[in-house]
């Protein structure tokens, strides 16, 4: 249907010259023009997949759905813009797009560094060229494919050069790609929300200049929903992805399975982990139906739904979908991929969990070496990393250690992301417990007031993630003899129960059963409780429980006999 489409098209605009006279030569040759840059990257896609091995192959869908339309070729104001060149130039520019064509086939199929190879060799023509609208073309093709393949500074350099040149040749179409490529970029690769946004509002800004058009506002709100999930912006990223997704009528493109994931992850955030799970499992259907079973681009959506398992308590559906999304991402790419973090640090997490603490570290430094070399030392997510480790050295009892990471996370995420942002509650909650195991009882109940601070802003009272910081204020006033003043916060944090880790939630009830006791409530309920806790650690599994809670537990279930 492409060719066909093609031919006539071709046949339209001679019978429109020659034939009825209506349209001039001059407008006759640049459509003839733009045509044979659709044709030369139809042959690049066919070329592309002619040589395809197993890798490329499994991408064969999205490089024939990522090929661009025919409509504009008929837009006689797009194609008079700019286009009036001397043979010699003209010739030139037609090399580069074709050029061009041939990265866009490579980035389609993943073989990401043929295509900045390539991307790099049209921008030295486009500069022989001497033609500067299609240098920003060139430009942003290269930025495109530098993101690509992980090198995100160097990426945002050319990008800003493509948008500043096409900005001073009023060219508003690569303009607006340029622009939201950055959105992009700066707000979730670099972790710069100002700047991220301040690109957000360029491109809305020509977007309007363009007339809203369906296939560029889609992927422009999907942009700004990710930034907006990343900065703690949950109703203005839902809108967002909503948008993105009722403008996408392509029911079987992957654009939608993308704007799908996206939408996960704001439920995930909000603590919504099986409407999460919903959503992720829909983005992973349609995005086997559009690209087959075995496609990379499906590696983020699995390691996510590993994550919405994880935190509803299935672990092997957790650990399957990280070894399945590495496995996807290490037959595509190499193995220092930055993709590779997610999965890694799932890995980790559930090696923290099960108390393999050697493991966990082992992960958690390779995500954060992947990190620090493609995103910066001071990316928001080398700060969750850093909290992970620090999390370590606490379990480890190494609790000035624990702290100086803590600190430093705290620094990275509260100068990147601001110091409301919920996720720097988890790190206050480990540093909270370190200062508390420290005897330094007033820096811990900051910190815990703190997390639950940031927590309340962000969701409401009633956030299941919420029990942790409020289980740390409860032990510290038990540590300080205030049992009536720990019963409340202790209550609260149970009702939340949004702890998936079993020996966390243990000593959240032994601690609610110690201050029932000893403010004489409900000896009872007390007693239960524990027993409760007790029944918890023994059917933890594979979890890892610390033997001096066990040994707390049975002691205090000794010295507390039922009423």
């Amino acid at each position: 249907m492409y060719a066909r489409t093609w031919r006539e098209m071709h046949v339209e605009s001679c019978e429109a010259t020659h034939v009825r006279q209506v349209q001039s030569p001059h407008l006759m040759d640049l459509q003839i023009a733009c045509l044979q840059e659709r044709r030369a990257e139809l042959r690049a896609a066919v070329d592309v997949l002619a040589s395809a091995d197993e890798r490329v192959a499994e991408r064969a869908v999205q490089v024939a759905s990522g090929l661009r339309p025919l409509a504009p070729c008929a837009d006689p104001q797009a194609l008079t813009r700019g286009r009036d060149l001397d043979p010699a130039t003209a010739a030139a520019v037609q090399a580069v797009r074709e050029q061009l064509s041939q990265v866009r086939a490579e980035e389609l199929a993943g073989r990401v560094t043929r295509g900045l190879e390539l991307a790099r060799l049209a921008v030295t023509a486009a500069e022989r060229s001497g033609h500067d609208p299609v240098r920003a073309e060139a430009l942003l093709h290269r930025g495109q494919m530098e993101e690509a393949s992980g090198d995100y500074i160097a990426a945002e350099h050319s990008l800003e050069q493509a948008y500043w040149l096409a900005e001073a040749l009023a060219e508003d179409t690569t303009r607006a790609e340029a622009a939201r490529r950055l959105l992009h970029l700066v707000g979730e690769s670099l972790g710069r929300d100002h700047e991220a946004m301040q690109w957000g509002h360029h491109a809305e800004a020509l977007l309007h200049r363009l007339g809203d058009p369906a296939d560029l506002e889609a992927p422009l709100r999907a942009s700004l929903g990710v930034v907006h999930t990343r900065f703690g912006r949950y109703d203005e990223a839902q809108a967002a992805l909503d948008r993105a997704i009722a403008l996408e009528t392509r029911t079987q493109h992957p654009q939608l399975a993308i704007y799908q994931r996206d939408l996960g992850n704001v439920y995930y955030r909000r603590g919504k982990f099986a409407e999460a799970e919903a959503a992720y499992e829909l983005a992973l259907s349609l995005g086997e139906a559009a690209l087959g079973r075995d496609h990379p681009e499906h590696a983020r959506t699995i390691n996510n739904l590993g994550e919405a398992h994880r935190m509803q308590g299935d672990v092997p559906a957790a650990e399957r979908c990280f070894t399945r999304a590495i496995e996807l991402l290490e037959r595509a790419f190499d193995t220092d991929h930055p993709m590779l973090a997610p999965p890694l640090n799932g890995l980790g997490t559930l090696a923290f969990n099960r108390g393999d603490l050697a493991t966990a570290a082992t992960h958690f430094e390779r995500v954060r070496d992947l990190l620090a070399r493609s995103r910066g030392p001071t990316h928001p997510d080398v700060g969750a990393v850093t909290s992970n480790l620090g999390e370590i050295l606490l379990r480890q009892g190494a609790l000035v250690q624990s702290e100086q990471a803590s600190e430093r996370a705290l620094e990275i995420l509260s100068t990147a992301l601001g110091p409301d942002h919920d996720a720097l509650a988890d790190v206050h909650c480990n540093l909270g417990r370190s200062l508390l195991l420290q005897d330094r009882l007033a820096p811990a109940a900051a910190q815990y007031e703190r997390a639950v601070a940031v927590l309340e802003r962000a969701h409401g009272p009633d956030f299941p993630q919420l029990s942790r910081p409020l289980a740390g204020l409860g032990l510290l006033a038990l540590t300080r003899g205030r049992p009536a003043e720990a019963l409340p916060l202790l209550e609260r944090a149970l009702a939340r129960a949004g702890l998936p880790d079993p020996a966390e939630l243990a000593e959240l009830r032994l601690s609610l059963a110690r201050a029932l006791w000893d403010s004489h409530q409900d000896l009872a309920r007390a007693r239960s409780l524990a027993e409760q806790a007790r029944l918890a650690l023994a059917g933890a599994g594979a979890a890892y429980v610390p033997p001096e809670l066990a040994g707390e537990l049975e002691r205090w279930l000794a010295e507390h006999p039922a009423p």
